[in-house]
């Protein structure tokens, strides 16, 4: 079954004493725009990301976010190491001593405050952690593509009862085609009344005028192309876990063709009412083929 553009997944991981939130969520775009939102420390993970979402997705707007909550005392980026930090405060005392400032002024408060300008100690194992990330990003994506799964199948449904509503009225619309030549006659004779339908000349006219309304209205091959259009919008709509959106975007481009130029080689106004009637029925599954994969 088909596939909706639109869904919703997330997951929670906790690494290094940090709970991590992730969220996927997807929405209809005629290709595949990726938005990526990490906190800054973690942005050189945003390529594997967008790699991780192209082996899923293939069209839409996707956006990926990841928000972070420390949940306990851990200091997630940095702590001194007590040996750097005893060496840190021996060279501050001794300084202090060069300049004959008091060894006081040279608290904890003011080591830390110094401190914290040095490179950072990073805590974060990488290998770890990106693998930790995937883990949850699969999750979220498995959500997120059983929300479309069911999505589409709903779009399926609706899309289905369309196509049949088309049918029934291309049905009548052919019905109504094969007795237009014969009502065309009888329009001809009652312009015509008088004139001697006895005399060849009329008869020839009849006949010469009656060609070539025939030509003119013949909706013959519009009505095979639309059925044939149909049959495989139906095959494509039914297609398991395939890629079709864009396919049925085309076929519709299609449709739209053939029901103007029946409406338009027709005067008999049952069938202008019956072109109308699938056009609105087209423009209903345009509507749902918008957020279709």
């Amino acid at each position: 079954m088909l596939n909706s553009m639109t869904g919703y997944g997330k997951e929670t991981f906790i690494e290094d004493g940090v709970s991590y939130f992730l969220e996927i969520y997807s929405v209809n775009r005629k290709m595949l725009d990726i938005s990526v939102f990490l906190p800054k420390e973690l942005l050189s993970l945003e390529i594997d990301i967008r790699k991780w979402v192209g082996q899923f997705i293939t069209r839409g707007q996707v956006t990926v976010k990841l928000s972070k909550t420390v949940v306990s005392d851990y200091i997630e980026a940095c702590v001194p190491e007590a040996s750097v930090f005893k060496a840190y405060k021996k060279a501050w005392e001794k300084l202090a001593e060069e300049l004959f400032i008091p060894r006081e002024q040279i608290s904890i408060a003011f080591l830390m405050e110094q401190f914290s300008g040095l490179p950072r100690v990073q805590k974060t194992e990488w290998a770890a952690f990106t693998a930790a990330l995937q883990n949850a990003f699969n999750k979220a994506m498995q959500a997120l593509l059983k929300m479309k799964g069911e999505e589409g199948a709903k779009l399926s449904s609706n899309i289905l009862e369309y196509l049949g509503n088309i049918q029934r009225e291309l049905e009548m619309i052919e019905a109504s085609s094969r007795d237009l030549p014969q009502e065309y006659r009888k329009k001809l004779e009652l312009k015509l009344q008088e004139f001697d339908f006895a005399s060849l000349e009329v008869q020839e006219r009849i006949a010469r005028e009656l060609v070539i309304y025939v030509d003119k209205s013949d909706i013959t091959e519009e009505i095979d192309r639309l059925k044939a259009h149909l049959n495989q919008f139906a095959v494509n709509v039914q297609k398991e876990k395939e890629i079709v959106g864009k396919t049925l975007e085309f076929l519709l481009v299609e449709m739209q063709r053939e029901v103007n130029t029946i409406a338009s080689k027709s005067s008999k106004i049952e069938i202008l009412n019956k072109a109308l009637g699938i056009k609105g029925e087209i423009e209903k599954i345009r509507e749902q083929v918008h957020n279709i994969e």
